[in-house]
């Protein structure tokens, strides 16, 4: 979605001037892009492993409980 900041309708669709904010300033998007200049079969391996990489990795949580352990470990999975 692309943000854009109007002060006049600019007679695109939505018949209102567009200022999205966020917390009273203007909304800011970042991002990344990655290339990967392979042949398309290397490149779908490459596509693959990147991405898992990138969206993936492992979460370490904690959490504090009034359970004893050997009821928790009968409720919960334990991984």
């Amino acid at each position: 979605m692309v943000h854009r900041r109007l002060l006049y309708d600019d007679r695109l669709g939505v018949g209102e001037p567009l200022n999205e904010v966020a917390y009273g300033e203007g909304l800011v998007v970042r991002g990344q892009h990655f290339l990967i200049v392979e042949s398309p079969t290397a490149s779908a391996r490459f596509h693959r492993i990147g991405s898992q990489r990138l969206y993936m990795h492992p979460i370490v949580t904690f959490s504090l409980t009034d359970q004893e352990y050997v009821n928790y470990s009968a409720a919960y999975r334990q991984t």
